[in-house]
């Protein structure tokens, strides 16, 4: 019977161990995991994912970095967009389709990477970023990136592999721009134009 006891208890720290904390708050609800995105799922998402995502929000209290990088996730968890303090955070590889608006109360944050998703478009409330100076926004499906004009903080901006025939006629906007990456080559911003805003050859 001891022998069974403190074989169960064991098991039980096993699982102690990787369960997501409901006490500190950080129980993991995910929009969409395993389903068409923006479908939602009641409570919270069990499994390696919701692992892997309360484990990063806690590293984020700290880091003020938050990576959910490569989780295919299928849509931003909603805590996202509650930490404010938020620097730096990384939705790539995730199977979006769009950005959560709810993201633009990051005011202070400086880098966002949504690389390799199924973006069409990027939002508009990434000019209501004041701090953001880099944008990775490589192989997803955009066909235009007119709404970045208006993110006028932006000094990087990655947008190779996507299905760009033209970026923005006024992108001159954008004074701060040092780096403008597209069709998989960095070039200084002044480069990467025509006249009539077509990409360069």
């Amino acid at each position: 019977m001891a022998r069974r006891l403190a074989s169960i208890t064991g098991s039980l720290a096993s699982v102690a161990a990787v369960a997501p904390s409901q006490s500190d708050g950080l129980a993991v609800d995910v929009l969409a995991v395993g389903t068409a995105a923006g479908a939602p799922l009641p409570g919270s998402v069990v499994g390696p994912a919701s692992v892997a995502v309360a484990h990063a929000l806690r590293i984020a209290r700290v880091s003020e970095v938050l990576d959910l990088g490569g989780l295919s996730l299928g849509a931003v968890p909603r805590q996202a967009a509650t930490l404010d303090y938020l620097r730096e955070l990384d939705l790539s590889t995730n199977g979006l389709h769009e950005l959560d608006p709810a993201l633009s109360r990051l005011a202070l944050l400086v880098s966002l990477n949504v690389e390799d998703n199924e973006l069409t478009e990027l939002p508009p409330w990434l000019a209501e970023l004041p701090e953001l100076t880099t944008l990775i926004a490589s192989h997803n499906k955009l066909t235009d990136v007119d709404a970045v004009v208006a993110a006028t903080s932006l000094e990087l901006l990655f947008l190779s592999g996507n299905m760009l025939e033209d970026l923005p006629y006024n992108i001159d906007k954008l004074v701060r721009l040092r780096e403008l990456v597209v069709d998989s080559q960095a070039r200084p911003v002044d480069d990467c134009t025509e006249a009539d805003g077509s990409l360069s050859p």
